[in-house]
């Protein structure tokens, strides 16, 4: 129940500091404090790794938004560290870089706002209004929030690539088993 009400605290946390409604991430956050979506990870203690994994996994998000907000080497390490021992808990956090993705679309608005994003001068984007740059300045910098994601998605083959030599003998061929 303590791992629950963490998580519970980090997501009101992570999504009032994403969007900026603290009643309606209040909301939310309540919600997921009285049905959680795998109940069983919460009651039973031998589905603690759900739990601990889902700690990790809203750690990770608000370091990505402080990342976000400033980004440097230190705090994009926090973030790989954070993701790293979240896949070590459990390795169903390997989608989190595509959430990532999402993110920067919204509630964060990276590919969207030009001029809101730190490294745009670093990538060529003008300093346009938006309804005069959509060409290859936004293409340029959607390829910069994909190739940002590159190190964490290595970290996913590698945690998958360990997952499946530790699972090698629980994974079985659909042709060895009997059709009925």
């Amino acid at each position: 129940m303590l791992l629950h009400t963490v998580v519970v605290l980090l997501l009101f946390l992570v999504v009032a500091q994403m969007t900026g409604a603290l009643w309606r991430s209040a909301f939310v956050a309540a919600i997921f404090a009285i049905h959680p979506l795998h109940v069983e990870s919460v009651a039973w203690i031998a589905e603690r790794k759900d739990v601990l994994s889902g700690v990790f996994f809203m750690l990770t998000l608000g370091a990505y938004i402080r990342y976000v907000h400033r980004q440097t080497l230190g705090r994009y390490a926090v973030v790989w560290i954070l993701f790293a021992c979240g896949l070590m808990c459990k390795p169903m956090l390997v989608t989190l870089p595509f959430v990532l993705l999402l993110l920067d679309y919204w509630p964060l608005n990276r590919v969207r706002n030009h001029r809101l994003e730190v490294g745009s001068r670093r990538l060529g984007v003008s300093s346009q209004p938006p309804s005069e740059s959509y060409g290859e300045p936004r293409w340029s910098l959607v390829r910069h929030l994909i190739l940002e994601k590159v190190p964490l998605l290595a970290l996913c083959v590698v945690s998958s690539v360990i997952t499946l030599l530790a699972q090698g003998d629980a994974i079985v061929s659909i042709s060895r088993l009997p059709f009925w």
